[in-house]
């Protein structure tokens, strides 16, 4: 098992590894998915849980965030890098530390057309759909 997989996940400090994340957020969600700035930067990032994929050369591609309340979001995937398995990744390793922090459940706001992809990872949800930065999105949770 020592096949160098083409992308590494970590869980990261904002005050070290901000100017990575917010680079990922900007390029997917503010410019490609047209969230609006003032929505994107909340003010909660010193206080979550983010992690950072790292691709070829050490440069940051994907990210995500855990919130003390239990919300993951600004799950974020550079273009170029989807569906090779870095969000599942991701969403896999923040599972793990919301259960070593003895969180009992996680929830999420999914993007509509995404809610196949947090399934398979046993979320549920409601199905009421509701709008969130002009995306049509769906609250899904998982209890531990």
């Amino acid at each position: 098992e020592n096949i160098k997989k083409p992308f590494e996940v970590k869980r990261v400090a904002w005050l070290e590894a901000s100017e990575a994340i917010k680079a990922i957020r900007l390029n997917v969600l503010i410019n490609e998915q047209g969230v609006d700035e003032e929505i994107e930067w909340d003010g909660l990032d010193e206080e979550a849980w983010h992690w950072l994929a790292l691709g070829p050369k050490k440069k940051g591609i994907a990210t995500a965030r855990l919130l003390k309340s239990g919300q993951i979001g600004r799950m974020a995937v550079e273009k170029q890098f989807r569906f090779q398995g870095i969000g599942s990744a991701i969403l896999r390793d923040i599972l793990k530390s919301a259960k070593d922090l003895n969180m009992e459940s996680v929830f999420l706001h999914s993007q509509s057309k995404a809610t196949k992809f947090y399934e398979k990872f046993n979320f549920s949800s409601d199905g009421k759909e509701f709008l969130e930065a002009d995306i049509l999105h769906v609250k899904m949770n998982k209890k531990f």
